[in-house]
């Protein structure tokens, strides 16, 4: 099984991109209170936090784990967290990153950092700085337009859905309609 190709069939979203930014649901499901061991990756693009984790995933169910895969919102290939239990033990691996940062509760109790930061070739990084900087801004200048459309809508449709309910008939929509 290669490692884009993840049978379970527990797919999920837990953050999305919205008209108040982002918004995210991870520390109702990455809760150290309710895991056994708790991983917590960091590292820049690039350094294989999504790859970890769907290689996890696949050992979990090869292992005949529950699993459950945490896609980002941003980038359907990616994963942002796996969750695996199998006989009352529950594991989780979370990307630490912006924008859904974690920090221990219980370090080393639970959670474990874990520093893919530290296997980038930092002369390789520091060689294309002007290339990656400007990436990075080109980035950030993508995602504030998306906000600020978004919210946009978001008003648009507020105002569309608050002129519907003007025109809508409730009482007719409660009527028991038999055939």
């Amino acid at each position: 099984m290669g490692i884009q190709e993840l049978q379970t069939k527990n797919k999920y979203y837990l953050a999305a991109n919205s008209s108040a930014g982002f918004k995210n649901f991870f520390s109702e499901i990455f809760n150290p209170d309710s895991l056994d061991k708790f991983f917590i990756i960091k590292g820049g693009p690039g350094t294989g936090k999504s790859t970890l984790m769907k290689q996890a995933a696949a050992l979990g169910e090869e292992l005949d784990c529950y699993t459950e895969a945490i896609y980002c919102s941003s980038d359907v290939t990616s994963l942002d967290g796996v969750l695996l239990s199998k006989n009352g033990v529950s594991i989780a691996f979370v990307d630490g990153t912006a924008p859904h940062e974690f920090e221990p509760k219980y370090p080393g109790a639970v959670e474990e950092l874990i520093n893919l930061g530290q296997s980038w070739d930092e002369g390789a990084l520091r060689r294309r700085r002007d290339e990656i900087v400007a990436v990075n801004k080109l980035k950030l200048g993508a995602y504030t337009e998306a906000y600020e459309k978004l919210g946009i809508s978001f008003i648009f449709h507020s105002k569309i859905a608050a002129e519907s309910k003007k025109h809508f008939n409730f009482q007719k929509c409660k009527t028991d309609i038999s055939y």
